[in-house]
């Protein structure tokens, strides 16, 4: 559980985030329905096993990474969500949760693979009898570090990125007498910290435009690698959309900067 190793007293967190983030820039995207479509379905064209949007828009966000860094994303963690597990210790009423940030091992090079291989990750960190290890476990920690009046300070890793998502919960439900018009803004901009939720609406000649299934993301990177970031990404979604699915695939996954585990 490393993102519980390290916590400071309160008075020294914002230091040591203004630090952390010194030299980040905000990586952010739109990602619509026809997109997301297209990249499952890239993905999942054998068949051979389910895999989430999810899932697979997290295995492409590596490989935009690795296409443009020399050190590669070798694991993802993911931020996972238990509160539909069938068991006596989870209680179904209680926001809150004990942080269960899941990770995936080494990863494979192909974005396929990646998939896969958080797909497993997430099924794993389900079953009861190891969620009840981790929250037993994770339980203690968070309540010494409480305890000793300090916070926990999420540090990015190398080679790894983590993933909050809000997308299964869609905080704009909480409108406030605005359905149409509300909106959400995620907090933070850490490094390879991958935020996806669902689409804001947006205001065109005074009317508010529904968001239709449409994704945005949010991530901290290195400010001097988002104007090739932004490329890749208004480039790879013609090739998703206009080329085959294995051509597609193929292309970005031979784009990886040497030195990905394979």
């Amino acid at each position: 559980m490393p993102h519980l190793w390290v916590s400071y007293p309160f008075n020294e967190l914002e230091a040591k985030y203004a630090e952390a983030c010194s030299d980040l820039g905000n990586l952010r995207w739109r990602f619509n329905e026809r997109h997301l479509h297209a990249l499952h379905s890239m993905l999942s064209a054998d068949g051979e096993g389910y895999l989430s949007w999810h899932d697979c828009l997290t295995a492409y966000i590596v490989t935009l990474l690795n296409r443009s860094m020399p050190r590669p994303i070798r694991m993802v963690t993911n931020v996972a969500n238990f509160r539909r597990v069938d068991a006596h210790y989870i209680a179904s009423n209680v926001a809150g949760n004990v942080i269960q940030n899941i990770p995936t091992g080494t990863l494979p090079s192909h974005m396929r693979g990646i998939a896969i291989a958080v797909r497993e990750s997430i099924v794993r960190c389900r079953d009861r009898m190891f969620l009840e290890d981790w929250m037993t476990v994770a339980s203690d920690m968070m309540l010494a570090t409480a305890n000793a009046g300090k916070s926990f300070f999420f540090a990015s890793r190398p080679g790894v990125m983590t993933v909050n998502s809000n997308v299964a919960i869609d905080w704009c439900d909480a409108h406030f007498g605005f359905p149409d018009s509300s909106s959400f803004f995620t907090t933070g901009s850490l490094k390879f910290y991958f935020r996806p939720f669902k689409s804001n609406p947006t205001l065109c000649n005074g009317t508010w435009r529904p968001r239709k299934g449409s994704v945005d993301i949010s991530m901290g990177v290195p400010r001097v690698l988002k104007a090739e970031l932004l490329d890749h990404l208004a480039l790879d979604f013609e090739t998703i959309l206009y080329r085959s699915p294995w051509d597609a695939e193929l292309r970005m996954d031979a784009c990886a900067r040497p030195g990905v585990m394979p």
